[in-house]
């Protein structure tokens, strides 16, 4: 492309407007897509509606807008100047005599020219592009992901079940559109299916519903859900820099409103307030996402069904003092087993003894999780399906530690992150820590002590690693209910 100046009239980009794209166009001029927003603007030229183009592809009835006549005030023509990159530069508005002028240099004999009547262009049906692919459908799928707002970080996979009316709703379709299921499903399997970040699989949906289809967007290896975001984003004709959706976006610009008034705030009234699409049950998953996508973090305060205070603090909240470690361990959480527990426990240890503690109140981050890279370093796998979070808490509420320590976890759905800390018990300090556990390691083992065999003195170190609660009190832990977990033992 050269770097010369080029102009173009106020003629010249309507036409192009209804002709293709506003992507397409700014990619043609070497522009960014918003500039070309601001230039039909300050030219007054009217751009397609959401949906237009998809209309044109099923063959539906489209409004093209005329070309308002120009004021007084409103350029003929702009340049298009290179510095470093394009810029858009509007031409100064020609005043009367400057307009006669270009006429007589143009040979007119009209003493008062006349802007020339706008034409609106033909419709033009793009069915495909180059590819064979189907642009409108694939924009389609596209907001299918933009519009999901809440997306498990850690998930490789992503799988939209559409009936027949959802997928005529995703097309912008009315209800006697009369075009099959088939028919429609045929479409969706003409969208784009491969991008940099992810790919997209369309399927007939099961037997019980055939008139259905599954859309699955999987995560490519080495990428993250805010890549595949950002990516859908990319393309759509109005710019999101966050990759909201638009009812997290409508609530992110409530907080940042004076309607926010920094107190707690009934759900039903912040959806009201926000003017937020269907049920507001959902505004826990927007205030989430927002925190997920938007720097400062958000920090909303409130119980699930609300009320709820919502802002951004002048400091960012810390969860820990150190950390975090996020060391590659590579746990398995899916089953609690006696290995993985002793395994966790001998590194832990170690990692404590190895820290510098500058205070005695400082809690350390273990693991703090919310990408699939991170979560795939640190863990081998973890439970799914119902009551997956309660089957990973298990794993660490099974942990026997010292005295002196304790863990803290928070497993959620969702954005994430996955936190687990270690903090001081009442009363000690973290040099009382390092002290204990280097007087363990100089001891003589149990085994070797008191010459025993291997389950025995994996017994005995079960009962002199007892914490005082569970022996004072006339409560003891009932040993038989110990022997695998704990001692590793196995008994039939």
């Amino acid at each position: 492309m050269s770097n010369a100046p080029q102009t173009i009239t106020r003629q010249e980009l309507y036409e192009r407007v209804w002709k293709t794209t506003l992507r397409k166009i700014a990619e043609e001029l070497g522009i960014n897509y918003v500039d070309l927003v601001r230039l039909c603007e300050k030219l007054n030229v009217p751009r397609p509606v959401p949906g237009h183009w998809n209309r044109l592809q099923l063959d539906l009835p489209v409004e093209v807008m005329p070309l308002p006549e120009a004021g007084p005030d409103t350029p003929l023509e702009a340049t298009l100047e290179f510095k470093g990159k394009r810029r858009v530069i509007t031409k100064p508005v020609l005043k009367e005599p400057a307009l006669k002028e270009k006429s007589a240099e143009l040979g007119s004999t009209t003493e008062n020219p006349q802007v020339k009547p706008a034409v609106a262009p033909q419709s033009q049906q793009v069915r495909k592009d180059d590819n064979g692919q189907a642009p409108q459908v694939t924009d389609a799928v596209l907001n299918q992901i933009r519009q999901i707002s809440k997306i498990d970080f850690w998930a490789d996979s992503l799988e939209f079940n559409l009936s027949e009316w959802d997928l005529a709703s995703l097309l912008g379709l009315p209800k006697d559109h009369g075009r099959s299921a088939k028919s429609l499903i045929a479409m969706f399997k003409k969208a784009r299916m491969d991008y940099d970040s992810f790919t997209v699989d369309v399927r007939t949906g099961e037997a019980r519903e055939p008139n259905s289809a599954q859309i699955s967007i999987r995560v490519k290896d080495g990428f993250e859900w805010r890549d595949v975001w950002k990516e859908a984003w990319k393309f759509a004709q109005t710019p999101n820099p966050h990759c909201l959706t638009d009812n997290a976006l409508k609530l992110l610009r409530w907080v940042r409103s004076e309607k926010n008034t920094g107190e707690l705030t009934e759900k039903n009234k912040i959806g009201r307030q926000a003017n937020l699409r269907g049920s507001y049950r959902d505004l826990e998953d927007y205030f989430k996402e927002i925190q997920a996508k938007v720097q400062p973090r958000l920090v909303v305060e409130g119980e699930f069904w609300g009320p709820f205070k919502a802002f951004f603090p002048k400091e960012q909240p810390k969860y820990f003092h150190i950390g975090p470690l996020n060391t590659p361990l590579k746990l398995s959480l899916r089953e609690v087993k006696h290995e993985e527990l002793v395994r966790f426990r001998t590194w832990l240890y170690a990692e404590l003894q190895r820290l510098k503690f500058p205070r005695d109140n400082e809690m350390v981050g273990l693991f703090e999780v919310s990408d699939r890279r991170t979560v795939k370093i640190c863990f081998s796998d973890w439970p799914i399906g119902s009551c997956w979070d309660t089957k990973i808490t298990d794993f660490f509420d099974a942990l026997k530690l010292m005295e002196g320590i304790s863990i803290e976890y928070l497993f959620e759905d969702g954005p994430g992150p996955w936190l687990v800390i270690c903090s001081l018990s009442e009363g000690w300090t973290w040099s009382r820590v390092k002290a204990w556990l280097t007087e363990q390691e100089l001891a003589i083992p149990l085994r070797q002590k008191y010459n025993l065999s291997e389950h025995s003195a994996a017994l005995l170190e079960w009962i002199v690693g007892l914490r005082p609660e569970e022996y004072l009190g006339t409560f003891t832990p009932v040993v038989e209910d110990h022997l695998d977990l704990d001692m590793g033992i196995e008994t039939e």
